[in-house]
């Protein structure tokens, strides 16, 4: 199974780190070159062009909500690809939504992929500190 994430700012950065901890490849792609901050995080991210990225059949979606339209042009077919979604659609008016939860929007336009929502209720700081135990301490690094 292949993995992509779609935008390196700060939620997808986190979860970008979770995959370069447990050692596993994903490739990383943005609306800015990212292969810097994708070399700065670890080996097993693969800094990819959004067209090539998209190909993955998990696919991460970390940026911006406004760009969802756009990153649905850029893959060929979304059918049978797994979208996690985990953009956020602050200030998008009701009507630009159509009445429907972001999540189901975005769908709406990724033909053919089983989209679910993930990630976005924690903050970007406390994703990227893994999971704890209930004591409050590390419970060690998020398995993917």
């Amino acid at each position: 199974m292949s993995y992509a994430i779609i935008g390196l700012g700060k939620i997808g950065t986190a979860i970008a780190q979770a995959f370069a901890h447990q050692g596993i490849e994903v490739a990383v792609a943005g609306r800015r070159p990212v292969d810097a901050l994708a070399a700065q995080i670890g080996p097993s991210l693969i800094p990819l062009r959004v067209e090539d990225a998209v190909k993955a059949d998990v696919v991460i979606l970390a940026m911006p909500f406004a760009a969802h339209r756009e990153i649905a042009r850029a893959a060929e077919s979304w059918q049978g690809k797994i979208v996690i979604d985990a953009t956020n659609a602050f200030g998008v008016p009701s009507e630009e939504l159509g009445g429907l939860p972001s999540t189901a929007a975005i769908a709406k336009v990724l033909l053919g992929a089983k989209v679910v929502k993930a990630f976005n209720h924690l903050l970007a700081d406390v994703l990227a500190q893994g999971p704890t135990t209930p004591q409050g301490g590390a419970a060690g690094r998020v398995s993917l």
